[in-house]
């Protein structure tokens, strides 16, 4: 990380607009190129990294065969460090994710590269992508690519030209990954603080330090397509910021097949993605169903609370069954077990919570002595971030009812990374948002003071908090935006039938319906 950068305040998903290439580059790079069948184009690839600027000795390359028929094998142009892996295909462990976790997992390199198969790139293309992790570890670069239906020349003529600095002559005619292109365009090269970035993540051509990779747990070995989207949902999830390079060229070799399987593969891709992902509600209002990922987590001191109470703020999220919650109860527990006479119990609010809620398993109960007075920062430290984007506390019972739901949609349009409210008890109730609390817990010092200066953060006394005067325009601003960035990615009349779809479930949603 320069020293420049280092003194500057990280705020949200916002980066230096440019950094420049490295002059001494430290970092190793460990590159992983998982491939099935495809020996011709693979040979391609591999000639083209030859011709890589950044230091041969800091790059090791692995190509990992999953389950090729014939196997593959190493061709006599290649970089230095090159291994082959074979990965051995059974009933259950087979696919890209299980085949790349099974070597990528072990590596001990500063960076991890991925790359298809079925690419050539430019000579300065991992140099392009390493000038950013030299300035940042929290990176995830994502190199440019030009799709090209034919190609006539080998593997030793590839080179040839690419040291000759011919690499943007090789195609006269090339297609670009336009959709792509429209996305990053329309969210400032992903800066803004959007969700729907996690489309942005495109398994082609990408790097990011090991360890964050190691923090995600790699590719999630459900997917057997759709991996990198699924990915790119816990990286912004995680607060980790993503950068699309337009230096870091490459050219595809091949057209895209999607939009010819369109219906098939989203047949296929979108009941894993609904479950996986809860940014995708428009998918997960087709079943009612429990999702394996909450869009909210929900942290409730019951201590002092009232059964009433209780249901008051519980019921909101109950409700949603596109987002769901998963519910953590806090109170001191074991004591529920002694001896107690059900007409003089002075545990009767506490025992009823337990127990309308014990066979439910979006409930779990952690136990906290009754004296423990838990800070903000002792709340935020064992508050654990996931995949699910909104994480909520709550304590006491309020004289006023406090929609939860309405403060998260003033986190929402304020962008703040923490909105809450507290009580002339000092009784508080907040949500955090995951990224900026992912964000915070990276940084040095206090998790709290992280979130007021790299995200923002705003609390409303109790009598001055009038959410019903701020909702229904904070919503229709919300879609809006929503639909404006939509709208500039539009590359096709099936895309824009689509968005219209989507904006008729953005209008129901997000400003009649009260989540």
């Amino acid at each position: 990380m320069s020293d420049n950068f280092k003194s500057q305040p990280r705020w949200r998903f916002d980066r230096p607009d440019l950094v420049s290439v490295t002059d001494e580059p430290k970092l190793t790079v460990d590159l992983f190129i998982t491939c099935r069948n495809g020996q011709a184009k693979l040979d391609l690839t591999l000639a083209a990294l030859v011709a890589q600027t950044y230091p041969t000795e800091l790059l090791n390359v692995h190509v990992i065969d999953d389950g090729s028929s014939p196997k593959l094998v190493l061709p006599e142009i290649k970089p230095v460090n090159t291994s082959l892996h074979y990965f051995e295909n059974t009933g259950k462990d087979w696919g890209k994710s299980r085949s790349t976790n099974s070597v990528a997992n072990k590596s001990k390199a500063d960076v991890l590269w991925f790359l298809d198969s079925d690419m050539v790139v430019d000579p300065e293309h991992l140099a392009q992508h390493m000038k950013w992790h030299h300035d940042s570890d929290d990176y995830v670069v994502l190199g440019w690519k030009r799709f090209v239906e034919s190609w006539n020349y080998q593997p030793a003529e590839l080179l040839a030209s690419l040291k000759a600095g011919k690499f943007s002559e090789l195609h006269a005619e090339s297609e670009s990954h336009g959709y792509w292109e429209a996305r990053v365009k329309s969210s400032n090269g992903f800066k803004t603080n959007d969700l729907d970035n996690f489309r942005g993540l495109v398994g082609a051509t990408f790097s990011i330090a090991n360890k964050n990779w190691s923090t995600l747990g790699g590719y999630n070995e459900n997917f057997i397509t759709s991996e990198d989207t699924e990915l790119g949902w816990r990286v912004i999830s995680q607060g980790l910021r993503l950068v699309p390079e337009p230096a870091a060229n490459s050219w595809h070799l091949g057209l895209t097949t999607i939009e010819n399987n369109r219906d098939v593969i989203l047949q296929h891709n979108n009941p894993l993605l609904a479950g996986h992902v809860p940014g995708l509600r428009h998918l997960r209002r087709k079943f009612g169903t429990q999702w394996l990922v909450p869009e909210n987590q929900y942290f409730v001191d019951c201590r002092n609370m009232s059964i009433d109470s209780f249901f008051t703020l519980i019921k909101p999220l109950l409700q949603d069954v596109q987002g769901q919650t998963h519910f953590t109860l806090l109170a001191n527990w074991p004591t529920l077990n002694e001896r107690y006479s059900p007409i003089s119990d002075d545990a009767k609010d506490l025992r009823e919570i337990q127990r309308w809620t014990l066979g439910d398993n979006r409930f779990t109960f952690q136990i906290i002595a009754d004296d423990t007075f838990l800070s903000i920062s002792e709340i935020l430290d064992f508050m654990e971030v996931k995949s699910s984007p909104y994480l909520f506390f709550s304590e006491g019972n309020f004289k006023n009812s406090v929609a939860i739901t309405e403060l998260k949609t003033s986190l929402q349009g304020s962008d703040n990374g923490l909105e809450g409210v507290v009580d002339h008890e000092d009784q508080r109730i907040f949500v955090v948002y995951g990224p900026a609390l992912a964000t915070a817990k990276r940084l040095p010092g206090s998790i709290y003071q992280n979130i007021e200066f790299s995200w923002g953060l705003r609390w409303h006394a109790l009598d001055d908090y009038h959410p019903e005067a701020k909702p229904f325009l904070l919503k229709v601003a919300h879609a809006a935006r929503y639909m404006l960035r939509r709208f500039a990615q539009v590359r096709s009349f099936d895309q824009f039938i689509d968005l219209v779809k989507r904006g008729f479930i953005v209008y129901k949603g997000k400003i009649f319906k009260r989540k």
